[in-house]
């Protein structure tokens, strides 16, 4: 028979061997809650290294060629820029022709003016929709669009002061990357601006958050 003592012992262990499961039990949710919130935040930075490269990508079509000769002649005060020919080469009439910097067409005879560049942004970003871009175009220091094709979010443009890199912000379901230039000529020369939707970024966001509420 079992003494009111040995009784008692026995109640003890059960209540210690049930608090003790129980707190492995937690500690073996935290560890996995742990997990899932390390996933999820090393996605969080795998997102944003994937918005900036795609951003870097979308804004190359914008550097250089025709859009360098024309910002470098606005800096001049001129709204017309005259290109050099790459190829060199000439035409019917014996004058320079110059190719679209992107597609290899022609796309004048060494001059563009603004209208032009901002056709030819806009014939860019349509040929680049199905990579996310939806905007694209320049700013001035004041945040003013001087050219730009596409369609953009309706929120203000708003030109950071950091450099060494896009800045990027997020409006509704799409990213806008800032690439603004070097501060010793930020007030001659304009800030790119593209403005996409990070489609890659954002089904890898969705699986992190699914892994971490399962």
């Amino acid at each position: 028979m079992t003494s009111p003592a040995q009784m008692n012992r026995l109640l003890r262990r059960r209540r210690w061997a049930r608090w003790g499961l129980l707190l492995t039990t937690l500690a073996l949710a935290a560890a996995l809650l742990g997990s899932a919130w390390a996933g999820y935040r090393s996605a969080e930075d795998a997102v944003l290294a994937l918005e900036r490269a795609q951003a870097g990508t979308l804004a190359a079509a914008f550097r250089g060629g025709a859009f360098g000769a024309w910002e470098r002649a606005r800096v001049r005060g001129s709204d017309r820029a005259e290109v050099d020919p790459l190829p060199r080469g000439v035409d019917s009439a014996g004058e320079g022709v110059v190719p679209d910097s992107t597609s290899g067409r022609v796309i004048g005879r060494g001059v563009l003016s603004g209208e032009e560049i901002a056709a030819t942004i806009d014939s860019i970003v349509t040929d680049r929709s199905e990579a996310g871009l939806r905007w694209a175009g320049f700013l001035s220091s004041a945040g003013t669009v001087v050219a730009g094709g596409g369609d953009a979010m309706d929120e203000p443009f708003r030109v950071s002061s950091s450099q060494g890199g896009p800045t990027l912000t997020h409006v509704g379901p799409r990213v806008r990357a800032y690439f603004v230039p070097p501060l010793d000529t930020r007030r001659s020369r304009l800030t790119l601006v593209v403005e996409f939707e990070p489609v890659i970024a954002r089904a890898m966001v969705s699986s992190a958050r699914r892994s971490l509420f399962l």
